[in-house]
């Protein structure tokens, strides 16, 4: 994982001219989009020139502009994993400038999110988190915790919701009986762990209705779901951007609520009565 093209283009920074630099600076911060940009594109975008393109290109050891290219693609395709984003922090060494910088970056990533909403796919998902018999979550390593607010949030709301958490859990085993009438939604981004792929490619195969919430279309997650949603996943750390997707689970949640407020009323009241009586939140 060494020669990542990132690390690459960070560590030969200093031997760039000062057009290359801002080639560099550019694909550090915006490599999704570039890796789906001609040449020409990239100069655009860069505020430089398609032959300054293809002299930065043979600087960094490629013989022509698409072995970037297919370089990138590989980053965007989740082979980024979690010790090459530490290494790859911004130049940003102030505190505040990073905080600032890194709150931005969240910023802009809901905003690609809400672009990228597909209302007919969102109309789906709400339909289904709502008339399926039971909803199963599965999420592993950094996205479970993302699983368990979003089915912890959305039981307040409707039953039988089981976030999956070991292959021998009481909750796994639940899932033994999954049918056609229910739905299976996975979480999942870079680099895609092969428990939740593999989860959720047996159901998909046995014909349940599938829900993945992933990055981008060309994800294994979008490859086995009926429906998809996608959050922007901006990787600037050895952490997960996890704003976006906590937005979109949140536009969903409150969603499903509106679209059956009467039912969730109902087991919300139920719940709030149990809670008082039980003295679950504190009093002063």
């Amino acid at each position: 994982m060494d020669n990542l093209i990132l690390k690459l283009i960070k560590e030969n920074m200093e031997s760039f001219t000062k057009q290359q630099k801002k080639i560099a600076q550019y694909l550090l911060i915006h490599y999704e989009e570039a890796a789906f940009f001609t040449a020409e594109e990239l100069g655009e975008k860069s505020k430089t020139s398609e032959p300054t393109v293809v002299r930065f290109v043979k600087k960094l050891g490629f013989l022509k502009y698409s072995d970037l290219q297919n370089e990138l693609r590989k980053v965007v395709k989740g082979k980024l994993y979690q010790i090459d984003r530490l290494n790859l922090s911004t130049e940003k060494n102030d505190l505040l400038s990073f905080v600032s910088y890194s709150m931005n970056k969240d910023i802009e990533s809901i905003k690609k999110t809400l672009k990228n909403i597909n209302e007919s796919d969102l109309n789906r998902a709400i339909d289904w988190l709502l008339s399926s018999e039971k909803v199963f979550i599965i999420a592993t390593h950094a996205e479970y915790g993302l699983a368990c607010y979003f089915g912890h949030s959305l039981s307040w709301i409707r039953d039988k919701v089981f976030v999956l958490t070991t292959l021998h859990g009481m909750n796994y085993d639940e899932m033994y009986n999954i049918t056609e009438k229910d739905l299976l939604v996975a979480i999942s981004f870079p680099p895609y762990p092969k428990y939740t792929v593999d989860i959720l490619n047996f159901n998909f195969l046995k014909g349940i209705k599938t829900l993945g919430i992933t990055d981008n279309e060309n994800s294994p997650i979008a490859l086995f779901s009926n429906c998809c949603l996608y959050a922007h996943n901006e990787q600037i750390s050895f952490v997960d951007n996890s704003a976006p997707t906590l937005s979109l689970l949140s536009v969903i949640l409150t969603l499903v609520s509106k679209r059956d407020l009467t039912k969730a009323n109902k087991k919300l009241e139920k719940l709030t009565e149990f809670w008082e009586n039980s003295n679950l939140y504190y009093k002063k």
